[in-house]
């Protein structure tokens, strides 16, 4: 899963401030829809830090190294 970094997930840069709740639940479900359906593993990249719709806890993750 690319770009799920904050700068990008949720993308704010066009909506009203009554909007934002809907904005993240909707992200936040396909986000989910796109962890859930992976058949072995998940991928995912980000620059900077990582969206704050996924969980905080770094025991949760590996991180790859090149």
């Amino acid at each position: 899963m690319p770009f799920l970094s904050d700068a990008n997930i949720p993308n704010l840069a066009n909506i009203e401030a009554d909007e934002i709740d809907e904005v993240c639940a909707e992200d936040s479900r396909l986000i989910y829809v796109g962890i859930t359906r992976a058949k072995g593993a998940v991928l995912i990249t980000y620059t900077g830090e990582v969206t704050r719709l996924l969980p905080q806890d770094g025991s949760l993750y590996a991180k790859a190294s090149r």
